[in-house]
């Protein structure tokens, strides 16, 4: 998404985990993992990692997981599950330029919807 703010939000299917990963101008800044038992945040790509680079949290088992990812240039917000868990954090991009993977073994996306909220 090349905007400053955005959200992106789906449901997937996690029998095996699936990866949100974010990139920016200098490589990868963000991944979510999102699992039958909880999901990970990784921000070690991100310029600011103080209070440390990893999250987790451990969530009742589904088959499926809801989120949905609002971005902007210096914050990531994650919200599973409709509010079961929420990740806040910091996040220092470089550059406005995102890119947004998802990665799994299966097929694994029951829906999907991106939006730019602001536009550079």
């Amino acid at each position: 998404a090349d905007a400053r703010v955005w959200r992106l939000r789906g449901e997937v299917a996690v029998a095996k985990p699936v990866q949100i990963i974010v990139e920016d101008a200098a490589g990868q800044a963000l991944a979510l993992t999102l699992s039958e038992d909880g999901a990970h945040l990784d921000r070690t790509g991100s310029r600011y990692t103080v209070g440390g680079a990893e999250r987790h949290r451990t969530l009742e088992p589904h088959a499926t997981r809801t989120f949905d990812l609002l971005v902007d240039a210096s914050g990531t917000e994650l919200f599973l599950d409709g509010g079961a868990a929420v990740f806040s954090s910091r996040t220092y991009f470089t550059g406005t330029k995102r890119t947004v993977r998802l990665v799994a073994d299966e097929v694994a996306v029951l829906s999907l919807e991106a939006t730019r909220l602001v536009e550079d």
